[in-house]
């Protein structure tokens, strides 16, 4: 029963997984698109050039810092789910769009990357009752639990700073 109880907690919207097993995410460097172009252009290009290889979660180009913020940077970050997506997306390195090359390098994550969840847990006394679960399993996992941050108990009335009117010249 009580195995059934955290795989309903994990069920959501018809779909047995929250976090996408390791193997199905993936990520790459793009290179090669027009940094003159506005972001969001260049988002929607890419997004289009790279649909077809699975399903793209993010695409983030960071504006140059150098240049003020008003230029892409010459990288860009495409992020997949889906088998074998980034595979797919390395087989258009090299390809046109929009009249340039792009190209395409798988960009890994650590192999311990999905060692490790985090999850907000909310209720009365919670901060107590959360650390009867460190040590026990769950879905063939032992969970090892801490407290971060417990709840701010005021003891004192939150006032509301107002400033002062200017004064009036007479």
């Amino acid at each position: 029963m009580e195995r059934e109880s955290w795989r309903k907690g994990l069920k959501r919207k018809g779909r047995e997984r929250i976090i996408p097993k390791f193997s199905d995410a993936g990520r790459i460097i793009v290179t090669g698109y027009d940094t003159g172009l506005p972001l969001d252009d260049v988002a929607t290009a890419l997004k289009n050039h790279f649909s077809r290889c699975g399903m793209i979660t993010d695409v983030s180009i960071p504006l140059d810092s150098a240049k003020n913020y008003k230029i892409l940077q010459r990288c860009g970050y495409i992020y997949f789910v889906g088998e074998g997506a980034v595979d797919k997306a390395l087989q258009l390195n090299g390809s046109d769009m929009g009249g340039r090359n792009v190209s395409v390098e798988a960009y890994p994550y650590d192999e311990d990357a999905n060692d490790s969840a985090g999850a907000m847990i909310y209720g009365k006394d919670v901060a107590d009752k959360v650390t009867e679960l460190n040590g026990s399993h769950m879905g063939g996992h032992k969970l090892a639990v801490r407290v971060t941050a417990k709840p701010r108990i005021p003891t004192v009335h939150r006032r509301q700073h107002r400033q002062r009117p200017p004064p009036t010249l007479p």
